[in-house]
């Protein structure tokens, strides 16, 4: 008999994943799960993902299943990429590109602000350090994901006055 490792990079210390590996799912805390007694054949696997790490945090495996052929493989690496949430909004007077999401740790997104008719688009604001917005006084600019987060596009209104002469 054989036995099978699998073995995880990317999750913080302590936090717990699992392992569904020919229909038996084990968990553990650490970094590896193992697999003791496996016969030789092919065996089919799968992780758990999402893994929480919080609110607007999680953890997504890049490959979150398949097979393995047992004796001729007996260790599989697990890879775990950080996301986090942002809420892209926008004050009353326009409207946002999107309206946010789960993305990759340090990754640049664009964003794009429009005015509604009487508004003009005033500024972009984040409501944490680390979420950086590239040029917060241009409408159509980039953030960078540095952690959850809301980023709002803020609006003016624009005041017209109308001036009547009459003749004296």
């Amino acid at each position: 008999t054989y036995t099978v490792t699998f073995s995880e990079t990317g999750l913080p210390s302590g936090t717990s994943w699992s392992v569904t590996f020919n229909g038996a799912t084990k968990s553990s805390s650490t970094g590896t799960i193992t697999y003791t007694g496996i016969l030789a054949g092919t065996y089919s696997w799968s992780v758990s993902t999402p893994v929480s790490g919080g609110t607007g945090i999680r953890y997504v495996a890049s490959s979150p299943s398949g097979s393995i052929s047992v004796p001729s493989t007996t260790s599989v690496a697990i890879s775990y990429a950080e996301q986090f949430y942002v809420t892209v909004q926008s004050t009353s007077g326009g409207t946002v590109s999107t309206s946010g999401g789960w993305y990759g740790a340090n990754s640049t997104v664009s964003i794009t602000a429009t005015a509604s008719p009487g508004y003009r688009f005033y500024r972009w604001s984040s409501s944490t350090s680390s979420i950086s917005i590239a040029n917060a006084s241009s409408p159509s600019t980039t953030m960078r994901v540095g952690g959850p987060g809301t980023v709002t596009a803020q609006f003016i209104q624009v005041l017209q006055s109308t001036i009547s002469i009459s003749p004296a």
